[in-house]
C-alpha cells in the first residue's frame, strides 16, 4: 500500500472506532440506567457490583459488535469520504491524477476487514461466550435457578426436568421416558459414564423396575447411569440461543430429532452467508451520495442514503420473520434484499465522478 492508501485506510478505521465507541457508550448508558437494579437485587457492596456491570458489559460488547456492525460499517465509510471533501483532500488527490474509484480503495479495504472481524467475532467470539451471553442482568454470576425445556436425544429418549443449576451441571425432579419406560428421579447431573460415553448419572431413581440396556446402566451405589447425546447447555439455553451460535452450530442442531423452529434456523444460516454480501452493498448505497454531495443538497443526499439504508433492513427483518413461520422459503428470504438493492446499488455508481 502506498502512503496515500495508509492514510485513507486510518482515516476508516478512525472513523469507525468513533462511531462505534459512541454507540456503544449509549448504548450501553441506556441499558445500564433500565437495569440497574437488577444488577443490585441482592444488594452487593460497591465493588462487587462495579465487578458485574463491568463483567456484563465487557462480554456483551461481542454482542453490541455484531448488532451495530453492519450500519456502522456503512456510516464509518461515508464519514471518512465526507470528512475529507469536506476538508477539501479529495482535490489535491483527483487532481495528482488519481482517480475516484481507485481513490476509495483502501476504504473498501477497511470495509472487508470489519467484515471479516465480523464474521469471526459470530462464528468463534460469540459462540465462546454463548452461554454467559444468554444470562440476564441479575445473573452475572450464573448462580440462578434455571428453567429446562424438554428435550429428545438422538436415541428418542424424552429428557424432562422442573429446575436447573449451573454449578454441577444438576438437573431437579426429572423425568425420562425411555423405550415406552418412564423414569422419575430426584436429581441428575451430566457426566461421563464408567465406559466413558456423556450422558447423565440419575440420584434416587424412583422406579424399581428399571430395566438395564445399552443405554441404561446400574450403579454400585445406586444410581442409575443414562448415555445420551444431550447436554447441560442445550437442556437450559434460552429462545434466544441462534443469536449466538456459530453456522456449525447451527447445521448441526437441523439433523436433530429434538429440532425446533426449523425454518428460523435454516434463515438464519442463509443470512450468515448473506451478511458480508450485505455490508459490502450496504457500503455501496451509501458512498454515492457522499462523492456527489453538493453543499445545497447534503441533507437531501444523507436523507436518501437513510432511507434506502432503513428500506434494507425493513424488507431485511420482514423476510426473515416471514421466514421463520414457513412463508417464505428460507434461501429466498434471506437474499430477497440483497437481489433488490444490489441492482440500485449498481445504478447509483455512476454518481461516483471519475
Amino acid at each position: 500500500m502506498t502512503i496515500l492508501d495508509r492514510y485513507l485506510f486510518r482515516v476508516f478505521l478512525s472513523s469507525y472506532a468513533r462511531f462505534f465507541l459512541s454507540m456503544l457508550g449509549l448504548y450501553i448508558m441506556i441499558d445500564l440506567f433500565a437495569n440497574f437494579d437488577e444488577f443490585g437485587k441482592d444488594s452487593p457492596g460497591g465493588a462487587i457490583f462495579l465487578t458485574r456491570v463491568a463483567r456484563y458489559y465487557a462480554i456483551h460488547t461481542f454482542d453490541y459488535f455484531g448488532r451495530l456492525s453492519p450500519i456502522i460499517t456503512q456510516m464509518a465509510a461515508m464519514y471518512a469520504l465526507a470528512d475529507l471533501k469536506r476538508h477539501n483532500e479529495l482535490t489535491p488527490i483527483l487532481a495528482a491524477g488519481v482517480p475516484t474509484r481507485r481513490a476509495i480503495v483502501p476504504i473498501m479495504i477497511g470495509v472487508f476487514v470489519v467484515i471479516a472481524l465480523g464474521a469471526a467475532n459470530r462464528e468463534f467470539a460469540m459462540p465462546y461466550y454463548s452461554e454467559f451471553l444468554q444470562r440476564g442482568h441479575d445473573d452475572v454470576e450464573g448462580t440462578n435457578q434455571l428453567t429446562v425445556s424438554s428435550r429428545i436425544d438422538a436415541d428418542w429418549m424424552l429428557l424432562r426436568a422442573d429446575k436447573a443449576f449451573r454449578e454441577g451441571q444438576r438437573l431437579v425432579d426429572v423425568k425420562l421416558t425411555i423405550d415406552l419406560q418412564e423414569m422419575a428421579a430426584e436429581e441428575a447431573r451430566f457426566t461421563q459414564g464408567p465406559d466413558g460415553r456423556p450422558g447423565i448419572i440419575v440420584k434416587g431413581p424412583k422406579s424399581a423396575d428399571i430395566r438395564e440396556s445399552d443405554k441404561v446402566k446400574r450403579l454400585p451405589d445406586g444410581k442409575v447411569f443414562v448415555a445420551t447425546s444431550l447436554t447441560f447447555p442445550e437442556m437450559v439455553r434460552s429462545n434466544q440461543w441462534s443469536r449466538f451460535a456459530s453456522a456449525i452450530e447451527l447445521v448441526d442442531e437441523l439433523g436433530k430429532p429434538q429440532a425446533a423452529s426449523l425454518h428460523e434456523i435454516r434463515a438464519l444460516v442463509h443470512n450468515r452467508i448473506m451478511q458480508p454480501f450485505a455490508n459490502v452493498m450496504l457500503v455501496l448505497l451509501g458512498i454515492p451520495f457522499v462523492l456527489s454531495w453538493e453543499r445545497k443538497k447534503f441533507f437531501v443526499s444523507l436523507l436518501i442514503s437513510m432511507v434506502l439504508s432503513g428500506g434494507y433492513f425493513v424488507l431485511d427483518s420482514v423476510a426473515t420473520y416471514l421466514a421463520g413461520f414457513g412463508y417464505f422459503d428460507p434461501m429466498f428470504a434471506a437474499w430477497l434484499p440483497i437481489f433488490i438493492f444490489t441492482p440500485v446499488a449498481a445504478s447509483l455508481s455512476h454518481r461516483i465522478a471519475t
